[in-house]
């Protein structure tokens, strides 16, 4: 076992980058799954990086997925078909369907995803090759465009997804404990366009949106709590706490709409 443990170790030092960096759980999921990419596209790969949760303080062990990206030289669906075996084991681990992307398409995307992109370049652990996220440029109308339309369809889709819960309690428990995770990468890129410098902490993002957009003891701090599993909105009423819920994202988007 120490045997093992110790060849394992030797190997992925030698090719990995910035482990030291990476969570421990993360690592002994993800190396796995990128040595076997690796093996089957060794020299095609120019960089691998992880990205989001699995690289803030708020991953979860068994909850958080792993996001990762890989970029190749030479960018086709082959590289698809030669994966999916590899990934098919990989799902069952809590790992995320990787970004497969070429230089030229980052390049030629950034105007087109730049709150994702924007997302990737502040929050991310470069593990194998060149970071093509470190000197990217992204436009501050992009971002505000895409950050209003986001926000905007957001609400829209919160509006839909109520009218489906009947009025249910426990249906609008698992609406706002559902859709919060999609409301974080907004409100990083709201706290951007204002010049704000963003920490990884979701608790710590919530408490500069509630002192940037003027709102008082955010409902979202016991929304992320409730998914976290540390406590439950039950101390609410499920469509009060919605409807705070829904008018604090209402807020928020009238301020966007203003930058």
């Amino acid at each position: 076992m120490f045997l093992e443990r110790f060849i394992f170790l030797l190997k992925i030092t030698m090719h990995y980058l910035n482990l030291n960096k990476v969570n421990e759980e993360v690592k002994r999921i993800f190396i796995p799954f990128s040595d076997e990419i690796l093996n089957v596209d060794n020299e095609n790969i120019l960089s691998i990086a992880l990205y989001g949760s699995a690289v803030s303080p708020d991953y979860v062990v068994g909850k958080s997925d792993i996001n990762s990206l890989f970029v190749f030289k030479e960018y086709n669906f082959d590289i698809f078909k030669r994966c999916c075996a590899i990934y098919k084991k990989a799902a069952k681990r809590m790992i995320s369907p990787p970004l497969f992307l070429s230089p030229s398409m980052i390049d030629e995307s950034v105007d087109v995803f730049p709150m994702e992109f924007s997302e990737i370049k502040d929050c991310n652990i470069l593990i194998f090759g060149e970071d093509f996220f470190k000197d990217l440029n992204i436009s501050y109308e992009h971002l505000r465009l895409q950050c209003e339309q986001q926000i905007k369809g957001r609400l829209l889709l919160l509006g839909q997804a109520f009218l489906e819960t009947g009025r249910n309690g426990k249906r609008i428990e698992m609406l706002m404990v559902e859709s919060i995770s999609s409301i974080f990468p907004i409100l990083r890129s709201a706290l951007k366009l204002k010049g704000i410098d963003v920490p990884s902490s979701k608790d710590e993002i919530i408490s500069l949106v509630e002192k940037n957009f003027e709102i008082e003891n955010s409902i979202m701090r016991d929304i992320l709590k409730d998914k976290k599993g540390d406590g439950k909105i039950g101390r609410f009423n499920a469509e009060n706490a919605f409807s705070k819920y829904f008018n604090e994202i209402t807020k928020i988007a009238l301020i966007i709409n203003e930058l």
